[in-house]
């Protein structure tokens, strides 16, 4: 006998669906009975038949039940598994509390766990009908969709990571998934036969969807800042990087890594580095007085912990605008050294002890605007770019013998990655070489044979009669051998090198550039046109060096490095959205009474090993 409670939460229909499918379940109705019908069980019960149709149909979407056209509803036939196993009654499994929760929920104030919700204060009205009404308005919603998750979401999902957190990338580029621990799960496919580094105190699922993906984690430690740097005692600092960086103790050599008294930029802001007694140093030499823009006088830093060896007391750097200045108070003894050197005194020193020069990882350069036809044909780039004759530049124009011509992107001055005892640019050699008949070619071949139909172009620079000079050189040599009118065009350097200025808004068509790189490793040339509209303006889009650079910061071995570097260079000298010119070198004059002074990769003066012969 079924019997229904009207006065339960329950539903009439889901209590006549459990009453039957209790009873198909015992066996009490057995396989192929037919069910009352819809009229007779409703009159039975003082039910509607709506209220009967529902929980028979119920029991034919659970498998219970079967229809028959113009019969009515049978019980299923089972084979009897339904009804032979035996009942068991349901035991509640013993509740465990997990490890590092609370086992008393009444003792959390806040619950900032990712996993759970505020039920009280979620707006699960609106939310329901936010839902509604987006389902109603866009029924597209219903279907499988992108793969990759709602194109529109991946695209404002791209935007944002580029203004606010200086991601590059593309709505094709973005996958939207269920859950961060879904898509570290898809990600440890990618990096399979990997370690990975899980900060800690971080989240802890990372490290466990991570280890049950098969990827070994290793913690790191981080502090408030991050990852810390750590000092193990007064000349050993410790650093966890996040892949192999072979070259990374040269980084450090770096201006980026110069250290700074953190108390007293926090204490003096933007004026800690304006007073001596604020500007604190820890290298062989201490600041003792400050003139500005007339001198600054350091004297020997006693704790240094190299003093012992540092020969000289005091250095005082004189700041002189113009080189013949420079160069007269040298000549007259009033200067030691002089890092100024000009064309008059090239000539006057050359071939003596006085002139010494070395490499500095730096190169005079021309960007092209890729954007701009018909620069943006990478034939006419190269075209450009073989037609010069680089020795005139450097010995007829800047009349500076020891300047190296450059034909590649990495400068002189850094060593090689498998043999550290030679220069990369000599192991590599030549990215290219000029060659006036496959320039004439290259030109042919975009549609401009002997320059004809090639617009009249030019070339900016800030003023300057050397960089005057070059540029109308420059402009010879293309109408000599490619028949092509260039102009040469001086812009304010506050224009030029502003924001809003010259470079940055693409108002050119080839562009002068000078850069010293930060640190003597091959991919710092590179990582400048990475971004083409960071360092390098030449709205240059090429997917294919973007890949390289990325590989780059990879886990790589020396060899793949080497093999990368070359093959990233190669594409440059195909491409050739920038035109390197010459390789800077650090040049200075020095009194013959001065023993032991060098310079850095980045041309800065080092005094620690200097003697004075008096």
């Amino acid at each position: 006998m079924i019997e229904l409670h009207p006065e339960k939460k329950m539903p009439l229909y889901e209590q006549l669906y459990n009453a039957l499918a209790q009873d198909i379940r015992s066996g009490a109705l057995q396989p192929g009975k037919a069910l009352p019908g819809r009229r007779t069980m409703a009159a039975q019960l003082g039910i509607s038949t709506n209220t009967v149709d529902t929980a028979y149909q119920m029991l034919a979407a659970e498998g219970l039940a079967v229809t028959r056209p113009r019969s009515g509803f049978f019980v299923q036939e089972t084979g009897g598994m339904l009804h032979t196993r035996p009942q068991h009654s349901v035991v509640p499994a013993p509740k465990v509390t997990p490890k590092n929760t609370v086992s008393n929920q009444d003792d959390i104030l806040y619950d900032l766990s990712t996993g759970s919700i505020d039920t009280s204060l979620f707006p699960a009205r609106s939310w329901g009908r936010i839902q509604k009404e987006l389902m109603y308005q866009r029924p597209e919603l219903l279907q499988r969709g992108d793969m990759q998750g709602d194109e529109n979401l991946r695209a404002q999902i791209a935007a944002y990571l580029g203004e606010y957190r200086g991601v590059d990338c593309t709505a094709d580029q973005v996958v939207v998934g269920a859950g961060v621990e879904y898509l570290l799960g898809c990600l440890a496919h990618l990096f399979a036969g990997s370690t990975a580094a899980v900060e800690n105190p971080g989240y802890s699922r990372t490290r466990a969807v991570l280890e049950n993906n098969g990827i070994p984690c290793v913690p790191v430690e981080i502090d408030e800042s991050g990852l810390p740097i750590r000092a193990l005692d007064d000349t050993t600092f410790q650093v966890e990087l996040k892949a192999p960086a072979s070259y990374f103790i040269t980084l450090t050599a770096s201006t980026a890594f110069m250290p700074v008294c953190k108390a007293n930029v926090e204490k003096y802001g933007e004026d800690w580095s304006s007073s001596p007694e604020t500007y604190v140093c820890n290298g062989p030499f201490m600041l003792a007085d400050m003139k500005k823009d007339e001198s600054f006088t350091f004297v020997k830093n006693p704790n240094y912990y190299n003093a012992d060896e540092v020969k000289i007391d005091t250095v005082k750097y004189v700041f002189l605008n113009a080189p013949e200045t420079v160069r007269m108070a040298f000549d007259n003894g009033e200067l030691d050294i002089a890092t100024s050197v000009n064309s008059d005194a090239m000539k006057a020193y050359t071939g003596t002890d006085k002139l010494v020069t070395s490499d500095r990882i730096g190169y005079r350069y021309y960007e092209f605007n890729c954007s701009k036809a018909p620069f943006n044909d990478a034939r006419v780039r190269r075209a450009l770019t073989l037609a010069l004759n680089r020795k005139i530049i450097t010995e007829g124009i800047l009349q500076d013998p020891t300047l190296p011509q450059l034909y590649g992107w990495v400068p002189y001055g850094i060593k090689d990655v498998l043999d550290p005892s030679k220069d990369w640019r000599d192991v590599v050699g030549n990215a290219f070489d000029e060659d006036i008949e496959e320039a004439k070619a290259l030109l042919a071949e975009a549609g401009y044979p002997n320059g004809e139909g090639f617009p009249t172009f030019s070339i900016k620079y800030t003023p300057s009669t050397e960089l005057e000079n070059v540029a109308q050189a420059m402009a010879a040599m293309w109408k000599q051998y490619l028949g092509l009118n260039c102009e040469v065009t001086a812009v304010e350097s506050g224009v030029y090198w502003a924001d809003e200025g010259t470079r940055a808004t693409g108002d050119f068509e080839i562009a002068y550039m000078g850069y010293t790189l930060d640190y003597a490793e091959p991919s710092a040339a590179f990582t400048v046109l990475e971004n083409a509209e960071g360092k390098a303006k030449t709205r240059w889009d090429c997917p294919a060096y973007l890949e390289l650079c990325n590989k780059m910061r990879s886990s790589i071995s020396d060899e793949e490095r080497e093999a990368l570097y070359k093959e990233a260079e190669a594409l440059l000298a195909q491409e050739c959205p920038v035109m390197p010119i010459y390789n800077y070198v650090a040049t200075a004059l020095v009194s013959e009474r001065v023993k032991g002074f060098t310079r850095n990769a980045n041309g800065h003066p080092n005094f620690e090993y200097c003697t004075i012969a008096e």
